[in-house]
């Protein structure tokens, strides 16, 4: 294995590890949000910038996605929430399924479809990048007013 290979691997090691260090950083945010009662819900904000940006393009409302129901509607707007949070947060599947309120594999079924309707149908991939980079940059924003 040549230097840049290795260099490369390595980098890739430590953005993934970076973004599990943040995901875990916002859910200790929001623990003890919740303990000094300044938050009512165990959502990072992280997620609920996310769901608003997916949910506002789907035209849902914010809190099914949350909700324990299943409106067809609402399918779609909560696979691609947990899609971008997965990729953009690095939160778990597991994770996901406790933040969306999923029972357990749920969020691994949903990341799956996403990741194959996008290498199928070029519309919904074009779609899904464009509400990951309007999200990544809003995510961006709040963490710079954040510091």
């Amino acid at each position: 294995m040549t230097l840049s290979e290795r260099f490369a691997r390595a980098t890739a090691r430590l953005a993934r590890a970076e973004r599990e260090y943040r995901a875990a950083l916002d859910e200790v945010r929001v623990l003890v949000e919740l303990a000094q009662g300044r938050r009512n819900a165990a959502v990072p904000p992280a997620v609920t910038t996310v769901a608003e940006i997916v949910c506002h393009h789907f035209g849902v409302a914010v809190d099914v996605v949350y909700s324990k129901s299943r409106p067809q509607e609402a399918v779609d707007a909560r696979s691609v929430a947990a899609y971008i949070c997965h990729v953009l947060c690095g939160f778990s599947p597991a994770q996901l399924d406790r933040l969306f309120r999923h029972s357990s594999g749920s969020a691994r079924s949903a990341l799956q479809r996403i990741t194959d309707r996008c290498e199928t149908d070029r519309a919904f991939r074009d779609l899904v990048l464009s509400l990951q980079s309007e999200c990544a940059r809003s995510l961006a924003k709040h963490r710079l007013s954040a510091a």
